[in-house]
């Protein structure tokens, strides 16, 4: 009687360790690094919207865009108005003739160029995102 019993008992915590997947909450994930005039947010939205907000000091900005879950990550990617333009190229403005100026075009972050790991109310970037002001690598947590 006791053999059974405890094989049943193995396999219920079995499964309620290892047999429940991970879900993706709404909400904000700040990051632990968060400091006084250092940021970095994700906000995921309904509809499988985001909202990653950065800054550090006079240098901050935000992107919009997509989410989907594939598995234990969370895939992002950005909306189709930020620029991809991590080779901080340039546009060439023709005033006149004889005047052209290069105009540097924004940069905006693509913190979909890394897989975000799904580790209960957290999230970890498996690399590093250059948010032109810092490099943010490191856990986002849920604020409940």
């Amino acid at each position: 009687m006791k053999k059974p019993f405890l094989t049943f008992l193995l396999i219920i915590i079995y499964i309620f360790v290892f047999g429940q997947k991970k879900e993706i909450r709404l909400g904000n994930y700040n990051s632990v690094d968060n400091k006084f005039e250092k940021w970095s947010i994700l906000l995921l939205q309904k509809e499988n919207r985001f909202v990653y907000k950065y800054g550090q000091g006079g240098c901050q900005g935000e992107v919009t865009g997509s989410w989907i879950k594939k598995g234990n990550y969370l895939l992002l990617e950005n909306g189709s108005e930020y620029i991809n333009n991590e080779n901080n190229k340039t546009d060439l403005l023709q005033v006149n003739d004889t005047l052209a100026m290069e105009i540097p075009l924004p940069f905006y972050p693509n913190p979909g160029k890394v897989k975000w790991k799904i580790k209960g109310n957290s999230l970890k970037t498996e690399d590093e995102i250059d948010t032109g002001c810092f490099y943010e690598k490191g856990i986002h947590k849920l604020k409940e």
